[in-house]
């Protein structure tokens, strides 16, 4: 919530979540790409069991439009030259999930509202839990299409243990969080499946 007072900073980038596109603002056009990275915080206090989006406003301005990850930040700084505001992530086209926008200019984009929801899941269905699950994010999906779950390895770091959440790419190019499980420590292999 303290985002809302101090709006965003270039400078965390990628503390928390991947920088597929450089270090900057990543926003997305779709509610459910936000909600990847939307957590129940289970402090105790008023806001347990909710999550939480931004609803920004942004100046895009010319966009470098691109579905291939990599480093873009040169193509937008003034600095360098740059003959664009911000970059277009177009995931979308690329793999069929989500098209998202990065920017490396604070000054672009406001955060001006905070929308508050509860994940309400199907009969039958249990929510990932947080301090167990694998994965936590929850998996996009496309109305119509069937994916199959997808195994992959993950190297924890060295100096993370058990509890400690990474923030992976699969192989489809989303970026999912993992929890690394009870016993395991930096320098070990997994397999997660999402």
């Amino acid at each position: 919530m303290s985002i809302l007072g101090t709006a965003f900073s270039i400078d965390l980038a990628g503390a928390t979540a991947g920088t597929m596109f450089g270090p900057g603002i990543y926003l997305a056009e779709a509610s459910s790409k936000a909600d990847e990275y939307a957590r129940d915080e289970n402090t105790g206090g008023a806001y347990d069991g909710l999550f939480a989006i931004l609803l920004c406003r942004a100046v895009v301005g010319r966009s470098f439009v691109t579905e291939k990850p990599g480093d873009y930040k040169d193509k937008c700084l003034e600095s360098s030259k740059g003959n664009f505001d911000s970059v277009v992530g177009d995931r979308e086209k690329a793999v069929g999930t989500y098209r998202e926008f990065i920017f490396f200019d604070e000054g672009s984009v406001y955060p001006e509202y905070v929308a508050f929801y509860k994940r309400v899941y199907a009969d039958g269905v249990t929510p990932p839990r947080q301090a167990s699950s694998p994965s936590v994010a929850p998996t996009p999906v496309t109305m119509g299409a069937t994916s199959a779950p997808v195994q992959m390895q993950v190297l924890v770091p060295e100096g993370s243990g058990p509890g400690t959440v990474l923030q992976v790419q699969a192989p489809d190019g989303r970026q999912v969080q993992v929890t690394v499980p009870a016993g395991v420590q930096g320098g070990t292999t997994i397999t997660v499946q999402i």
